[in-house]
């Protein structure tokens, strides 16, 4: 044991008081590159271990605040509400 941390087939388990510091440093730090979910976990995954990894790691990219704030949206909005004539007759 090292630091609070185990190894296991050559991947560092991580106590969860580490794991927002590891996710800050893969992602947020300004050379991280704010890369999304898949990149960010292709880095982390090779290296690093804990409970429920990627929904960490999913919440933690959800929940940053630069990433939302300049992130576009792929989605497409939806269009402008059209009035429907009523029918005619019965």
């Amino acid at each position: 044991m090292r630091d609070g941390c185990t190894t296991k087939k050559k991947l560092i388990y991580l106590p969860s008081s580490m794991i927002n510091v590891l996710l800050q440093v893969y992602h947020g730090d300004p050379l991280s590159g704010h890369f999304g979910v898949q990149r960010t976990y292709l880095k982390i995954k090779n290296r690093y271990w804990w409970p429920n990894m990627k929904r960490s790691l999913i919440q933690y990219i959800q929940s940053c605040l630069p990433c939302q704030q300049y992130n576009i949206s792929r989605t497409k909005k939806p269009g402008r509400l059209q009035p429907i004539p009523p029918p005619e007759g019965p």
